[in-house]
């Protein structure tokens, strides 16, 4: 999902241009890496 949302970004930017109001509003939609799951301890 983190991928496509900033391919996604660059494709609008680049459509409409980085002053547009279309990537002015994709571009205030935040996304974050997932963090990798962490590994249980056997017991």
């Amino acid at each position: 999902m983190y991928d496509v949302a900033n391919k996604v970004k660059s494709y609008v930017k680049q459509l409409y241009g980085p002053r547009s109001p279309q990537y002015k509003q994709i571009n205030a939609l935040k996304f974050t890496k997932p963090y990798p799951a962490k590994k249980k301890k056997p017991k």
